[in-house]
């Protein structure tokens, strides 16, 4: 017999001491939403109050029914999840996991050893959490600890078999804090300044990956900044190119495109300068120049 919960409880019963002491509700990927009741009861096999804290899944409940009743999948393919029965009896002493994942809508999280991380595509957030100090998910290290953080993202990568450019797009808060936006498995507009500005672009890189070549050095050349070219600025007429190509490290590109639209991307322009700040500077102000017509 087992006895489990597919989700933690839900904020709309209105019930707000639910999933008390832990944070969240089901749909979410805190302890509230994914920490539920995993009971087994088989008497003539496993002994009774045994108790574990080791991380399981609803998937594992599949291959540990499959190697109860000596079942096995009729194709090649393996079954997803771990025959817990070894781990029950105490025969074998480690973790049954050492990363699970969870995905549903815009929301992600990964458990990887003792941390856990949680994305918010839509809002835009992240959570790291040390779930071996702080189970109850109090304090988000995310800010603190960067390096567990990339190591958790390469690590979804490496399972999910990314290949290719990935791009991860970030917005800066006023505050300083670093806010995941997009995640694009391609070369990507936040990149575009590779073309001018390193050794290797990404659009060479991503086509060196997936023809399973040796990949480029990404080294930058020189600082850079760029900026994108959106359809307003032809809304009272042609932009002034002279005046924007008059700064001497400036590079254009334009996509083609026959209609400007506000809002639609039609083209960017990359400046190279000998820091990131005057890039930055020298690349908005030729941007402005664009708008003087006279």
């Amino acid at each position: 017999i087992i006895f489990t919960s597919d989700n933690g409880g839900a904020n709309y019963i209105e019930l707000e001491d639910i999933n008390t002491p832990f944070r969240g509700w089901k749909i979410s990927f805190f302890e509230g939403g994914i920490r539920v009741p995993f009971i087994i009861s088989w008497p003539d096999e496993i002994d009774s109050g045994l108790i574990s804290d080791s991380a399981v899944h609803h998937f594992d409940i599949f291959s540990t029914i499959a190697s109860a009743t000596n079942t096995f999948p009729s194709n090649q393919d393996e079954l997803d999840g771990v025959n817990l029965l070894p781990y029950i009896k105490k025969e074998n002493s480690a973790e049954p996991h050492k990363t699970l994942f969870w995905r549903s809508g815009n929301h992600q999280s990964v458990l990887h050893e003792k941390w856990k991380y949680i994305v918010s595509i839509k809002e835009n957030k992240r959570w790291l959490f040390d779930t071996s100090m702080d189970p109850l998910e109090k304090n988000n290290l995310i800010q603190t600890h960067p390096e567990e953080a990339k190591e958790i993202a390469r690590t979804i990568l490496t399972e999910l078999d990314v290949v290719g450019v990935l791009c991860v797009e970030f917005f800066l808060t006023t505050e300083g804090k670093l806010l995941v936006n997009e995640l694009a498995p391609r070369p990507h507009n936040s990149g575009h300044l590779t073309v001018d500005a390193h050794l290797s672009c990404q659009f060479e890189q991503q086509v060196r990956t997936v023809c399973g070549l040796p990949l480029g050095s990404a080294e930058q050349i020189r600082p850079a900044a760029m900026v994108n070219l959106l359809g307003d600025l032809w809304q009272d007429g042609e932009p002034n190119w002279f005046n924007a190509l008059a700064e001497p490290n400036l590079k254009m590109h334009l996509y083609g495109k026959r209609e400007a639209r506000v809002g639609r991307k039609m083209g960017h322009m990359t400046v190279l300068a000998d820091t990131p700040q005057e890039a930055v500077e020298r690349a908005l102000a030729a941007r402005q120049s664009l708008t003087n017509r006279g």
